[in-house]
């Protein structure tokens, strides 16, 4: 993932944040919930760094445009290593931030 954005900081490891990168998502209760490229922040580690559980983590912001997203923040994921993307939201806005203004 360093690869393709080599300002990410963030090891695979609890706190890190990272986005769903699969349409269907299942649920650590078994259930499937649509949560493409919700922001997620991890909570555990299992399956030798192969399976993670993570909590889907919109900000402020977000729910503010977005109401409706409250009713997924807070469900807890279980994701395999292939379904989690770096936080690409986060990641361009802080690109965005870096850029010097045109006048």
């Amino acid at each position: 993932m360093r690869i393709c954005w080599p300002d990410w900081d963030q090891n695979l490891s609890p706190n890190a944040q990272v986005e769903c990168g699969t349409c269907i998502a299942t649920k650590v209760d078994g259930t499937v919930l649509y949560a493409y490229t919700a922001p997620c922040k991890i909570i555990e580690v299992t399956d030798n760094n192969e399976t993670f559980i993570v909590e889907i983590d919109y900000s402020d912001e977000s729910l503010k445009a977005s109401p409706w997203l409250g009713l997924q923040n807070g469900t807890r994921l279980r994701l395999d290593i292939c379904e989690l993307w770096v936080p690409v939201r986060i990641l361009q806005a802080a690109r965005e931030n870096k850029l010097p203004q045109s006048h």
